[in-house]
């Protein structure tokens, strides 16, 4: 539908109104084509019309339930309408039918860091490693006070010659 890769490029130019215009018009076309639920839901989260986007979201991952993006977008709508528990709900379910995803692995892993359950971030951040699940390991470890394991940590992500400015700032505050 044209109306969906319209909506997609006026999105894409800040013409977020136009595009949620476009959107729905390609919706009423033909409300089978999923894709333009997805579409929406991202547009009308940048309009703030977050109980809309979710409605709009639900429906792309009822279908497409192993997309990445979505489910994380689904789960910060979750939280801004402070559902907390639906959101983690919602990326928990995601990393079981991705486990490898290192989008979803940090943002379980953050998730958990910022509410101070180091050992579940640890969870994880451990079986992913890109350079952002790596920095939030090495910080849980320094929050365990967990010396041996930070030193251990530290050293693996020295021999990978990871260098970012998260990892710079946990040194710091370590020594």
């Amino acid at each position: 539908n044209c109306y969906i890769k319209l909506g997609t490029v006026l999105f894409e130019q800040g013409k977020i109104e136009e595009a949620e215009l476009a959107t729905r018009k390609a919706i009423e076309i033909n409300p089978n084509i999923i894709e333009s639920y997805k579409v929406l839901g991202f547009i009308l989260r940048s309009l703030g019309k977050t109980q809309e986007a979710i409605i709009s979201i639900r429906k792309f991952v009822d279908i497409y339930p192993n997309d990445i993006r979505s489910n994380i977008l689904l789960g910060y709508l979750l939280k801004d309408c402070g559902k907390s528990k639906e959101a983690l709900d919602c990326w928990e379910e995601a990393y079981k039918n991705n486990p490898n995803s290192e989008a979803i692995s940090f943002e379980l892993g953050q998730h958990y860091y910022l509410k101070s359950k180091y050992e579940s971030a640890i969870k994880f951040l451990d079986k992913n490693n890109s350079n952002r699940c790596q920095s939030l390991h090495l910080g849980c470890l320094l929050a365990l006070d967990r010396e041996d394991d930070f030193h251990k940590k530290y050293q693996d992500i020295n021999d990978q010659n990871i260098c970012n400015p998260e990892i710079g700032s946990i040194i710091d505050h370590a020594n």
